[in-house]
């Protein structure tokens, strides 16, 4: 299992070589298509750099100004990722309506192909590779996703070249850029939502939520509850609940009881913090 740095130093270095390639490329044949597609690896390797820094940063423990830790930084490079994504799509569907004017069927189609086939496959197989190697953290999920955009941004630019070649147009190479990058906008979105519900807070997935719920009514001990509540940082789970106890209880036994039920939460869900409070049931007061 590799680490979330050494994940990001490999996309990195994969996005260096596709910008050195397409370049080549796209100055033999001409492709609007392949130079969109080298300026979206120059965004790439810029949002990676980024991530890079705040990946060391969230990675940090927790100190005297940050006692939550530092994990929200990972949302917040999420959303700058989503960002980058919708600003390399941007540009691509300007550079398209831009070229659509000054069209001309392109040269070296074959290498250009093979170009697009390289850049189709290797960031597919890298956004798999780094689903595959690193808990889903905040930063590789969006790096993740940007990998995968690029391989469907890539993939609508072959078919460009392909049909500027067989049907002899021009412009359907800037036309299928153009595609693609408004395809690409609505990916990012998503991201950008689901970083944005993280950096405010946003409750846990329902399924969490009625695991712990679940958890709370079969634990022995504890009569009832209430102000259960659920937040993500980062890759780390937050929750709070108020637990109530007999009022005959020993303070002793509460804790014993909670702290049976806390190591229940964290065995099935390593990375929750969670943090109860004691209370006396008031039907047990007047039991007394």
């Amino acid at each position: 299992m590799k680490t979330p740095m050494q994940l990001l130093w490999i996309s990195w270095s994969v996005s260096f070589g596709l910008i050195i390639i397409k370049a080549i490329a796209a100055f033999f044949t001409g492709s609007a298509a392949l130079f969109a597609s080298m300026l979206d690896s120059i965004m790439d390797i810029t949002s990676t750099t980024t991530n890079l820094f705040f990946q060391k940063t969230a990675d940090s423990p927790a100190d005297e100004e940050h006692p939550y830790g530092h994990g929200k930084f990972e949302a917040f490079a999420s959303f700058l990722q989503g960002l980058f994504i919708i600003g390399s799509a941007i540009f691509v569907i300007a550079y398209g309506l831009f070229h659509i004017e000054n069209a001309s069927i392109l040269q070296y189609e074959i290498e250009g192909m093979g170009v697009l086939a390289l850049s189709i496959m290797a960031p597919i197989f890298l956004a798999w590779f780094l689903q595959k190697n690193s808990a889903n953290t905040g930063i590789i999920e969006a790096e993740t996703e940007h990998f995968a955009s690029d391989g469907i941004m890539n993939g609508a630019m072959m078919i460009g070249i392909l049909a500027s070649f067989w049907l002899n147009i021009g412009w359907i190479d800037s036309g299928v850029a153009i595609i693609a990058g408004i395809f690409i906008i609505f990916r990012a979105w998503n991201l950008i939502r689901k970083s944005t519900s993280i950096l405010l807070d946003q409750e846990l997935p329902k399924e969490i939520q009625k695991n712990i719920t679940d958890m709370l009514k079969s634990h022995e001990g504890i009569i009832r509850w209430h102000h259960l509540r659920t937040r993500q940082s980062g890759t780390q789970m937050h929750a709070d609940v108020h637990l109530e106890f007999p009022a005959h209880i020993s303070l002793v036994m509460a804790h014993k009881i909670a702290d049976s039920f806390e190591k229940k939460i964290i065995t099935l869900y390593p990375t929750m913090h969670i943090l109860t409070h004691f209370d006396i049931d008031d039907d047990s007061i007047f039991s007394v």
